[in-house]
């Protein structure tokens, strides 16, 4: 047990005794400690926490909590300040306080404190954009379930800010709390933060605690219906690139009706994922699923659209539409009549970069030499994005030993502004493509290994989309609607 004397100047959660002599534990974070915490921060305080509260529960003979249940012997950090347990104010306030997508600081001046609320911070050190999204998605359900108002933080996200991607988020109603109020750890803190990173912790006990108040018998459902509460609420594009994807479906939805025989063409999309994604499936597990098998489902797809009676056992059309992160799986002959999902922002091939004078249809210009996107996403290739070879070592902080990976020195340096300009086209492509494929299928072809997959399944409907077998999934493995892969 601690006075506050010996209270720690770092962030730790320790055992201390109430103005009533109870043993409790509260959470310490010296208001002076930079904000955002890092992902390794937050994993290493919720690990605390887990045996700071099983050590109290010793103490009064008490057994593990169960999943999603709260403990009863935790101060939250207001309570404690308020019985003199911590200190109102250890020193001067962090510079680093964090930045809030669609928070103006400004305007809210003289606005009340978020009674609840829960943080999610966009982290800087995952290249992959889908499971930060999924994940951004369900905790958004979880703390509308729970009243809390939802802020994202976005300082340190690869992908730049926010509104670099997307549009502005609305603007609470309230302001968010001191920053040493904000906990990573335990699940029931007034003010809870959280990431990708530190789900492993935080999800399961919010989600048990929902599925008791709130949940079916289907956990499935449930996960989604987290999810889709999270899309309803902050899916929205640039205002260009929302009038794009609007008018690009549209267009294919006329297509669909005036390019081909029948009046009632269904559209198919494909969602082919190459790159570091590699299928559940055994046999293509070391490579990938052949495209044959997406065009065979498509097909399957559009008779089914049709029915026995009308397709008399031949194969009817469908108008496909494609997004790959692989340029060339448009080259293959079962797909090379499909459309693009959409061609606002183009991840280039190097054969079309060399052939090609017009580089401004292009996310990706090399300088030394064309240099594409044949295989797919790649994290590695994400980190070197807008840097020359020759000056890798430019990039890097000052006094990192040399020796280590340059990929991994990329990833440390603070990147340039061209940069970021370059990861934000790629966000903003990807979720492009997202939201054509689920604005203009009538079916989805996809496999559920890729994070993207699984966003379209959440984009569908649930009647007429997963549940209606409109959303086909041709790899193998569970439909998780979480961005957590255990």
């Amino acid at each position: 047990m601690m006075g506050l004397d010996s209270i720690p100047r770092y962030p730790t959660p320790f055992i201390v005794p109430d103005i009533q002599g109870q043993t409790r534990w509260t959470v310490s974070i010296p208001p002076d400690t930079k904000f955002p915490p890092s992902s390794q921060e937050m994993m290493t305080m919720n690990n605390q926490c887990q045996k700071v509260s099983a050590r109290t529960r010793e103490m009064y003979h008490k057994g593990p909590l169960a999943t999603g249940s709260s403990d009863e012997f935790f101060l939250d950090v207001e309570e404690a300040e308020t019985q003199g347990l911590l200190r109102t104010h250890h020193g001067k306030l962090s510079k680093e306080t964090g930045r809030f997508a669609g928070v103006d600081t400004a305007a809210m001046k003289g606005m009340s404190i978020c009674k609840k609320s829960m943080t999610f911070v966009l982290e800087g050190d995952d290249a992959g954009l889908g499971n930060t999204l999924m994940m951004l998605w369900t905790f958004y359900g979880l703390a509308k379930k729970e009243g809390r108002t939802f802020f994202v933080e976005d300082s340190r996200w690869a992908y730049g800010k926010y509104s670099d991607v997307f549009d502005n988020l609305p603007s609470p109603k309230c302001q968010p709390p001191a920053r040493h109020h904000m906990l990573p750890c335990p699940f029931q803190a007034r003010h809870l933060i959280v990431s990708s990173s530190s789900a492993q912790d935080s999800f399961p006990e919010l989600f048990a605690k929902y599925r008791r108040t709130f949940g079916t018998s289907d956990e499935a459902r449930d996960l989604w219906d987290l999810a889709r509460s999270g899309y309803d609420s902050l899916f929205a594009l640039h205002a260009d690139d929302s009038d794009y994807v609007e008018t690009r479906i549209q267009d294919m939805k006329n297509k669909a009706i005036t390019d081909f025989t029948s009046p009632n063409t269904p559209i198919v999309g494909l969602h082919i994922r190459r790159g570091d994604r590699h299928p559940k499936e055994y046999q293509y597990k070391d490579t990938y699923i052949p495209a044959d098998i997406f065009h065979q489902s498509a097909q399957k797809a559009a008779n089914a659209h049709f029915g026995d009676a009308e397709t008399q056992g031949k194969p009817h059309e469908a108008l496909l539409v494609l997004a790959s992160d692989d340029p060339t799986v448009h080259e293959e002959p079962d797909l090379q009549r499909a459309m693009v999902a959409q061609d606002r922002i183009k991840l280039a091939s190097k054969t079309s970069m060399t052939q090609t004078r017009q580089p401004v249809a292009f996310i990706h210009k090399f300088i030394e030499e064309a240099f594409g996107w044949e295989g797919g996403f790649f994290a590695t290739l994400f980190w070197n994005l807008g840097t020359e070879s020759k000056n890798n070592a430019a990039n890097a902080p000052k006094g990192v030993e040399t020796g280590i990976p340059e990929d991994v020195l990329r990833r440390m340096a603070s990147p340039s502004d061209s940069t970021m300009q370059l990861r934000a086209f790629i966000g903003r492509a990807y979720m492009m493509d997202l939201a054509v494929i689920a604005g203009a299928s009538d079916s989805i072809v996809c496999a559920v290994s890729a994070m993207g997959c699984r966003l379209l399944g959440v984009m569908m409907d649930w009647e007429s989309g997963v549940k209606g077998g409109h959303w086909i999934n041709v790899d193998q493995g569970y439909q998780s609607w979480q961005g957590i892969d255990w």
